[in-house]
Parts: structure tokens; sequence; C-alpha cells
């Protein structure tokens, strides 16, 4: 889930490509609250961009953008939201909204060229606030990427293998993975707890070395996230149609949010996805359902 938060208000039809977003980057680390302190310190030059941890073939240097705001709520809240197995619902009050707005205006501070700033953040977790943040940033935009369903459980299910194993070899990055709330996979994965007992009771239902485990957190996050359809703020954008014509994709996500942009990308090469064995069959028929309803309300 991606926040896209105009500081100040944006002025509509004003070319925001490039200089004008603002966002956390690995230059942050290791002190994320302080960014326009850090990072103009933190200048030493990488050697290069290097695949990251992922082994997706997306390439990373100092300067890329990276998940690195849950680590300010972490701060805020206390750790109170994450459970044993689980992400419950954070609570947000106005003191957080109020630190929220001074950390977003710190990284606003690292981009002095940005005439007209835009936040942007890239945040999963987001889905234990999100109400609490649409009524309290009523500027602000959530993007939630939706793939489909067996395909992202299989990716998904294949990054879990991955970080338990470079888990188990590098206890650092299991370290890591708490400290900055990362727990999408990895031997200390947590599913979310969205109020949502029969897909909590389904998720549980199944040992996460299973397919069905990772559709099941398909089902519940994306169930919950589709229950904001009323909600303008809330935009469904759908992987598959990005792959093949990003630079319309971007075009109309644009044009809802409220910038210009000229960028054209090349379409993206999707890697082929094999058909995993023992899938729930009442379980895909639910998922498709659901991605079915996400691509009708897509904003691209």
């Amino acid at each position: 889930m991606k926040i896209c938060s105009h500081q100040p208000s944006i002025r509509n039809g004003h070319n925001c490509c490039g200089k004008n977003f603002c966002a956390a980057t690995y230059r942050d680390l290791p002190f994320p609250l302080m960014p326009d302190i850090w990072r103009p310190v933190n200048r030493g030059k990488s050697d290069g961009p290097s695949e990251r941890k992922h082994g997706d073939g997306i390439l990373v240097d100092f300067d890329s953008v990276e998940a690195i705001e849950e680590f300010f709520w972490k701060a805020v809240s206390d750790d109170a939201y994450i459970g044993k197995d689980a992400l419950r619902f954070d609570t947000i009050n106005a003191s957080k909204i109020v630190a929220f707005n001074d950390y977003v205006a710190a990284v606003i501070r690292c981009h002095p060229d940005a005439e007209a700033p835009i936040y942007l953040a890239k945040n999963n977790n987001h889905v234990v606030r999100l109400a609490a943040l649409l009524d309290q940033l009523t500027d602000a935009h959530f993007i939630v990427p939706f793939r489909r369903p067996v395909d992202h459980a299989v990716s998904l299910m294949n990054q879990h293998d991955r970080f338990s194993s470079l888990q188990r070899e590098d206890g650092f990055v299991l370290e890591f993975m708490d400290w900055l709330g990362h727990h999408e996979f990895g031997l200390h994965a947590k599913w979310f707890d969205l109020g949502q007992p029969e897909l909590t009771a389904l998720i549980a239902q199944y040992p996460r070395f299973e397919i069905n485990h990772w559709l099941a957190v398909w089902l519940n996050y994306y169930t919950y996230v589709d229950g904001f359809e009323e909600m303008q703020h809330v935009l469904p954008f759908s992987y598959e149609r990005f792959c093949v014509e990003p630079g319309v994709s971007i075009k109309k996500l644009a044009q809802r949010i409220g910038f210009v942009t000229d960028l054209e990308p090349e379409p993206f090469r999707k890697t082929a996805t094999e058909k995993p064995t023992g899938l729930d069959r009442e379980l895909v028929a639910r998922c498709e359902e659901r991605y079915d309803r996400l691509s009708a309300r897509a904003v691209n």
C-alpha cells in the first residue's frame, strides 16, 4: 500500500514529476527518524546499484526509495499493534498525527528543489491504520496495488522461503526486518488481524509452507481493503495492467490524484509463474471473485 500526500496543498495541473516526490531512502539508515539531519551527513557513495535481497532483479543503491516509514509508527505506538502471530489495528490519536506530519516535513526538507512536494511512502502495514489515516489525512491518497491471487501467493511463498533461509544463515537479517516492522514473510511472518474472524481462522488453518496459507493471506488483506470502496482516496491499482501499459497506468493514476507526468516506461516482462499444486479450488474461486471486483474499480 502506498500513501501519496500533498505537503503542502498542491496546485492541480502542476507538473509534479520527478523532483517533487519526497520519500525515505536507504540513506536515512540507521537513523530513520531524522532524515533531514542524517541524510546530508551520510553522503558516502555506494559501489553502484546491486540486486536487492529479494532476488527479483531490482537494483538498489543508497538513494533508492525503501519502505522505512513503518519504523516511525513502531516508535510512536511502542509496538503495541504487533502481536505474536499478527498485526492488530493500530490506535491513531491526534498527537500521533502531529508527530507524523513532523516526520513527513523532515523528509520533505531533504528535497529543497521540490516546488510542490508530494510525500510518497510504501507501507503494507498501513492497512492496520487505514480508517484512521483516511479520517485524519484528508489530502492523502492510498494506492493499493493488487495482483492475480495465485501469482501473488506464489510470490509471497517464494519470498517467505527465501528470507527464512537468509534469516537462519544471518541473524542480522531477521533482527533488521523486525526492527523496521517488516513481517510480510520470513521466520517472524505475521498476518493482519483485520476483524475478519472467518478469514483469520482460514489463514491459521494452513501452515506457511502451503500455498493455501498465502492465498488466505491475500483474501484477508484485499477483502478488508475492498470494504473501503466508497472512499474516493483508496485507489486499487492493477499490477497486470501496469505491466502491459505502464505509461497509460501512470497517467490515469496521475490524473486521478492531480499531477501531470510525461513518463513513458517500456512494458514490463512479468516473471512466469508455475502453477502450484494442492490449491483449494473453493479458496481460489473466492480470491478470483475478489480480484474481479478490484479490477472493476481499478484506477488504471
